[in-house]
């Protein structure tokens, strides 16, 4: 059965976008929550109709804390109460139908599948209320964290009008698939929208921003001793191991500039490499590269998570929440373990709320400082935020210790994720702006970039 399982996750997989025009009860956004045993899975359908009465939509889900693409239905039928959508994933035909209560805000329905040994699937949707806007668009407000220092911006501060604009632009699709941003500047959130059926208080995944939080973790492991030096061997971690010729070479400096030499080529079908892939497995790919020269996007910073277990005597996640998350008042996160060897993947599997993410993103801009303590050193801050390796290529963007570097204007320090997930630093403006998305495979993963360019 968790062949079958897997192609109900597969189901999730692609993106669509759709014009609308009018007010059928039908159209908006629904939500249903399934829960397993101690997992608890999410599935937004957004359903809208044009002007011609034609209905279309998409559906998402978070499964066990990953947000998956969109996947497009491909017919919907409506005839009050009755509905009924088609969902096309690969060989699979899948129907959602029930009816719509006599209150216009649940679906009451069930998934059948045409194949025959996967059993019906009940699931209740209930309509997402959202906030209406004015006639004339989104109008700026303040916002409402209770977490962090917040500021209103008056309205004869230019950036009010550039974060209206910014923002109206987000909710006609102008950045495709935004699901939060938050702007925080001198010392203060001055801005925070969620879109798409997100809230506040929804866990976000980070993908690839997990990397550049866990050059954190090894920078407070260097602070309080437990690692003597990032020029240390990585397998010197892993006594019992056995390792491919040329990782000897390796130090932990290697792994968290992207400068290994192991082999690894993006977006082979043919590459030996698995993301889940357990660290003893890593250590066994051939190292054909230059080490500690030749920068190389991959998986293989992973055993960064074994060396913080290893130098520190303390699982991954202890050490995170003990030394990074609470002095950060993080009090909720989902970190996905590695099927392989159950351990936390720092890859790409941390999630966050948006509002923790800027959290993030002031302990840089603050040099390792967070409310008056100082949670990493001002060294490693600047060590690990600074180019350490140029990356063949690019024009400005270069790489430090997990974190990237743009050096052409406008300049700053970021963290990014597949799909839109960013967390940008800009020190000569005080300012950090994050944001999340799910702007997966639809070529607009790097569209929040155009943002740094409103606030220059």
């Amino acid at each position: 059965m968790k062949t079958k399982t897997g192609l109900l996750l597969f189901l999730f997989l692609n993106v669509s976008t759709f014009l609308s025009g009018s007010n059928s009860p039908l159209s908006g956004i629904w939500i249903g929550v399934d829960m397993h045993d101690n997992r608890k899975d999410t599935y937004t359908f957004t359903i809208k109709e044009n002007r011609a009465g034609v209905f279309s939509g998409y559906i998402e889900t978070e499964i066990d804390g990953a947000l998956l693409p969109r996947m497009p239905i491909s017919k919907i039928e409506y005839n009050h109460p009755d509905f009924k959508f088609l969902i096309n994933a690969g060989d699979l035909l899948i129907t959602y139908s029930g009816r719509m209560s006599e209150d216009l805000s649940r679906l009451d329905g069930s998934f059948k599948y045409s194949d025959p040994e996967i059993p019906e699937k009940k699931l209740l949707l209930t309509r997402k209320t959202n906030e209406k806007l004015s006639e004339h668009g989104y109008q700026y407000k303040q916002p409402v964290s209770k977490v962090l220092p917040i500021a209103s911006l008056n309205e004869s501060d230019p950036d009010r009008t550039k974060i209206t604009k910014l923002v109206n632009d987000i909710n006609q699709g102008k950045y495709g698939e935004i699901n939060s941003l938050l702007v925080f500047r001198d010392g203060k959130l001055v801005l925070e929208e969620y879109f798409n059926g997100f809230d506040s208080g929804q866990l976000h995944q980070l993908q690839s921003v997990t990397k550049s939080i866990t050059s954190l973790l090894i920078g407070i492991a260097v602070d309080k001793g437990f690692i003597d030096s990032i020029d240390k061997k990585a397998v010197s971690f892993f006594d019992d191991y056995e390792f491919a010729k040329g990782w000897e070479a390796v130090t932990i400096r290697h792994l968290l500039t992207m400068s290994s030499g192991v082999e690894w080529i993006k977006d082979d079908p043919d590459s030996p490499w698995d993301k889940d892939e357990s660290i003893a497995d890593m250590l066994k790919k051939p190292i054909k590269g230059k080490t500690g020269i030749e920068f190389n996007y991959n998986p293989a910073m992973q055993i960064l998570a074994g060396i913080i277990e290893k130098a520190t005597e303390m699982e991954l996640e202890i050490f995170a929440e003990k030394y990074l998350f609470q002095p950060l008042e993080i009090k909720d996160y989902l970190w996905q373990v590695s099927v392989s060897d159950s351990m936390p993947l720092c890859t790409g599997s941390l999630k966050l709320r948006p509002v923790d993410m800027v959290k993030i993103g002031m302990l840089v801009l603050n040099k390792g400082r967070f409310d008056e303590k100082q949670v990493i050193s001002e060294n490693w801050i600047n060590a690990s935020t600074k180019v350490q390796i140029e990356v063949p290529g690019n024009k400005g963007d270069h790489y430090g210790y997990l974190w990237w570097i743009k050096t052409t204007s406008p300049q700053c320090i970021y963290a990014h994720g597949f799909g839109s997930q960013f967390i940008f630093v800009i020190p000569e403006s005080n300012l950090v702006i994050t944001t999340t998305g799910n702007n997966m495979y639809n070529n607009q993963d790097l569209k929040p970039f155009r943002m740094l360019k409103i606030f220059q």
